[in-house]
């Protein structure tokens, strides 16, 4: 919990300034890439997140690493990360990020999930009708998932829907223990 919050009381701090400068979405690309960098290579990961490593070392390599490549802001943002200790946080602050940025584009992200691959046809209508029950603009994602046995789970941001053969059986063993 307390993870999340200080994510969001990051991302809601970079959202603000990138915003005022009108580079949201350089800012978005320049932390998704860093990510990207550290995951592709653990032993620069391990050094950036290592405690017994002082800040102005891990500045210093950021600088070379980064250097020019990245704006003003974006450079001053993972310095601040750095210098807090909280550099574990990146990707939960940018997965915040982007959710703040979809929320003001009115854009949500759902994920639908069925027992077999759905046709193009169906999967259209599917976000054509969520689109409308949400009055938003849907990323949707679908997903085999042959665990549900039949019928469909729709995620939603955090919230599911889970109308699955699977989450029905459950149900009814709940209710038939119950008595």
């Amino acid at each position: 919990m307390l993870d999340r919050l200080l994510a969001v009381r990051y991302a809601t701090a970079l959202y603000g300034a990138a915003k005022k400068q009108g580079s949201v979405t350089t800012v978005l690309e320049e932390v998704e890439s860093f990510i990207y960098v550290l995951s592709q290579d653990p032993q620069l990961k391990r050094f950036f997140l290592h405690p017994a490593i002082a800040p102005v070392e891990k500045k210093n390599m950021l600088k070379d690493l980064v250097g020019n490549r990245v704006s003003a802001l974006g450079l001053s943002f993972l310095s601040i990360l750095v210098d807090a200790k909280r550099m574990h946080y990146l990707e939960l602050i940018h997965d915040t990020l982007v959710d703040l940025h979809n929320h003001e584009l009115n854009k949500v992200k759902a994920r639908v999930a069925s027992v077999f691959p759905l046709d193009p046809a169906l999967q259209q209508k599917i976000a054509e009708r969520l689109a409308r029950y949400l009055q938003k603009e849907v990323e949707l994602e679908f997903a085999a998932d042959p665990g549900l046995l039949g019928g469909i789970k729709l995620t939603i941001e955090d919230k599911v829907i889970d109308g699955s053969v699977l989450r029905q059986l459950k149900n009814m063993e709940q209710t038939i223990a119950l008595g």
